[in-house]
């Protein structure tokens, strides 16, 4: 029989964890806190035990690497139809400034929302994307919301994310040296929102990964057969009442914890198509 190894045990951390799925070793060294650490003398794990626990880590890195998949379609703005024209407060509510996203708020608010093409060789693309959405604030009064639905699948049908955990994670430049407040959530038609915590947006670019949102069972609502569900970007008045990002994903996911976002715009685009057909 082989000796057996005293190990130190560690937790893998809580759902109210964050962890960055652009660092693809976060999830896997979770798991490896509760492999080998000789200055420490308190447990033992078995040789056999701990080839286990390191296959568990490569998998698990595998699986962070590639990534969950995305609710939202056209995630990184990538697809832009009726081509780069900005949407303001003037456009009125649930107009659409990228393919598949849209905006509700313009009763009180003074924005301009403008799909932007990236420099050539820029190095801030994090999916490949041709776009991102610059989102120019001047007076933000009420909550102004950027909200995705797909109408054409299940991605983000009402009755596919109840009894879910729905992560939101999004890559956004701060253009301002002020903290911004957003908040994700997930709409019903019948206007049910389950909503994240509130999250400051400093300075700079940030990588936004919440903690999970449970959807309950919402089967006694008074929905339609085919209803779907508003995945969203909410910008909350606080005391800056102004705001200019850039931003270059949203994505949200069926899981405990956010994971890489992988876009295969070819596959995105036969989607669009077959909303537009």
């Amino acid at each position: 029989m082989p000796a057996q190894i005293k190990r130190q045990v560690s937790y893998i951390p809580t759902n109210d964890s964050i962890i960055n799925p652009q660092d693809t070793t976060n999830l896997g060294n979770a798991i490896a806190r509760i492999l080998p650490n000789k200055n420490q003398d308190n447990f033992i794990i078995s040789p056999t035990y701990e080839r286990f626990f390191n296959s568990i880590r490569v998998q698990l890195n595998d699986i962070v690497s590639r990534g969950f998949p995305t609710l939202t379609l056209n995630p990184d703005f990538n697809w832009a139809r009726d081509g780069i024209t900005p949407v303001t407060q003037a456009d009125g509510d649930n107009v659409a400034f990228n393919e598949q996203w849209y905006v509700n708020g313009a009763a009180g608010n003074t924005y301009t929302i403008t799909p932007t093409a990236y420099p050539n060789n820029s190095t801030n693309t994090p999916t490949g994307s041709k776009y991102f959405i610059n989102v120019a604030i001047s007076d933000l009064v009420n909550t102004l919301t950027l909200y995705n639905v797909n109408y054409n699948s299940d991605f983000n049908s009402a009755q596919q994310i109840q009894n879910q955990k729905i992560v939101f994670s999004s890559y956004i430049k701060n253009n301002t040296n002020d903290a911004i407040a957003l908040q994700f959530g997930v709409q019903l038609e019948d206007l049910t929102t389950f909503s994240s915590k509130i999250v400051n947006l400093l300075p700079g670019f940030n990588f936004v990964a919440m903690p999970p949102i449970d959807i309950p069972d919402y089967s006694a609502l008074s929905l339609p057969g085919n209803a779907f569900a508003q995945l969203q970007l909410k910008f909350i008045p606080n005391s800056v009442t102004s705001a200019n990002v850039d931003i270059s994903y949203i994505k949200a996911e069926i899981s405990s914890l956010a994971t890489n976002l992988t876009v295969n715009h070819i596959e995105q685009k036969v989607l669009i198509d077959g909303l537009n057909s």
